[in-house]
C-alpha cells in the first residue's frame, strides 16, 4: 500500500486529459469506500450515467444520491498539489450544479490551495460547496494503492480493537448504567476516549447516539474515527450552524466554519426530525453551540 502523495504521483503526468479521468475514476471509487463518505453516500455516478442528467459535461464529473435523498454535484480536480485553484476554475462547476434537482455540492481535489477569491465565492453560494482536498485524502482512513491500476485490489484497514485499560473502561461504563441514568468517564489525554466511547456505545447497543464536542475541529476529528472504526452500519448525521463558527483564545483551530468541514452537515430542523424517524441505529454529531 501507499501513501496519497505516492499514489498521486502514479498518474501520467504528461496527459492531463487521462489523468483527469483517472481521477475521475478515482473520486467516484473513493466516495464509496471511504469510511467517512460511504457512510453518507448512497448512490454514485458518472455524469454521463446519472438517469436524471441534464446535458453534457460543462463543469460536473459526478453526482451521488446521499443517504437522506439529497442529491450532490461532484467536481474532482487533479491538481499539482502546489497549485491554485482559482475562481475561474470553478465558475463552470457553479454554474453547472446552480440547479433545482441539486441540494449540494463537493469539490475533491489534490491540493489544499483555493484561492481567495475561489474561498469567496463558494461561501456565498445559496446551496452549499463542500471541499475535500489534498490534507484529507491525505489523512483518510483509506490505504491507497500503488497506482490506479491496483484500485479494486484495495482492502478495507482494519479497525482498531480495545486495549486493556479500554476495556476496563469500558466495563466501569456499563456497570455504572445499571444503577444510574448518567454519568462520567474521566481518561487522561491520548489514551484514546474517542475510540473508548464508540466502543461503550455498541456494547450499551445504543439505537440512538448523540455526540456533541466542543469544536469544530474535534468534530472532524471524531467523526473521522467513529465512521473508520464503527463495526455496525449506523446512520450519521452532522448537525452545525454558521453560529459555531468560532474559537476560544489561544486555540490553534484549524477548521474554523462549517465551510471547512471536510463533510456535509444540516441546520434544517425537518431533516433531522426525519432522521430520527428512520428505523435503524443512528448516530448525530454536533458541537455544544449547536445543541438547544
Amino acid at each position: 500500500m501507499a501513501t496519497f502523495s505516492k499514489f498521486l504521483s502514479s498518474f501520467d503526468p504528461d496527459d492531463n486529459n487521462k489523468k483527469g479521468n483517472d481521477f475521475e475514476r478515482f473520486v467516484k471509487w473513493f466516495l464509496k469506500h471511504d469510511p467517512e463518505w460511504s457512510k453518507q453516500v448512497d448512490k454514485v455516478w458518472h455524469l454521463n450515467d446519472y438517469p436524471d442528467r441534464w446535458g453534457s459535461d460543462l463543469g460536473v464529473d459526478l453526482v451521488f444520491r446521499h443517504r437522506n435523498g439529497d442529491i450532490w454535484a461532484v467536481q474532482a480536480k487533479c491538481y499539482l498539489p502546489e497549485n491554485y485553484i482559482k475562481k475561474s476554475d470553478l465558475d463552470s462547476f457553479l454554474s453547472e450544479s446552480n440547479r433545482p434537482q441539486i441540494d449540494k455540492r463537493l469539490l475533491m481535489a489534490s491540493t489544499d490551495l483555493i484561492g481567495a477569491n475561489a474561498k469567496k465565492v463558494c461561501a456565498a453560494q445559496e446551496k452549499d460547496v463542500i471541499f475535500y482536498l489534498y490534507s484529507d485524502f491525505d489523512a483518510a482512513k483509506v490505504p491507497y494503492p500503488k497506482s490506479i491500476s491496483e484500485l479494486n485490489k484495495v482492502k478495507r484497514l482494519a479497525p482498531p480493537e480495545p486495549r486493556e485499560h479500554q476495556l476496563e473502561a469500558i466495563d466501569a461504563v456499563k456497570k455504572g448504567f445499571k444503577k444510574n441514568d448518567r454519568g462520567q468517564l474521566i481518561m487522561a489525554c491520548g489514551t484514546g476516549k474517542t475510540y473508548t466511547t464508540l466502543w461503550i456505545k455498541e456494547k450499551l447497543r445504543a439505537n440512538t447516539t448523540l455526540v456533541l464536542v466542543p469544536s469544530l475541529n474535534l468534530l472532524s476529528q471524531t467523526f473521522r474515527e467513529w465512521t473508520f472504526a464503527e463495526k455496525g452500519n449506523s446512520k450519521v448525521l452532522c448537525v452545525c450552524s454558521e453560529e459555531t463558527v468560532g474559537k476560544k483564545s489561544g486555540e490553534d483551530e484549524i477548521v474554523q466554519s462549517v465551510h471547512d468541514l471536510s463533510f456535509g452537515v444540516t441546520s434544517d430542523t425537518k431533516k433531522i426530525a426525519d432522521f430520527l424517524k428512520e428505523d435503524g441505529k443512528k448516530i448525530i454529531f454536533s458541537t455544544y453551540q449547536s445543541s438547544p
